[in-house]
């Protein structure tokens, strides 16, 4: 990706048109609300589907496993 400011990403030098980046979300197992992965990306990422684990949860405060699968973007 090229380079970043205050959420907006661009992408070349010459062209430097301006693409919002999104926050990933997951679902809060506990809670049942959608809460921040700490991610900022432009598209779910196309990754293995091995599981990440998301430390302080922001709704509920614990630790949650999860997988690409379980993402959604806001």
């Amino acid at each position: 990706m090229g380079d970043r400011v205050m959420g907006i990403a661009y992408e070349g030098v010459e062209a430097r048109q301006p693409m919002l980046l999104r926050r990933l979300m997951i679902r809060c197992p506990v809670q049942g609300v959608p809460t921040d992965t700490g991610f900022e990306v432009l598209s779910i990422p196309a990754v293995d589907r091995s599981e990440q684990l998301l430390v302080d949860c922001l709704a509920c405060g614990q630790d949650h496993v999860w997988q690409i699968a379980d993402a959604f973007l806001e």
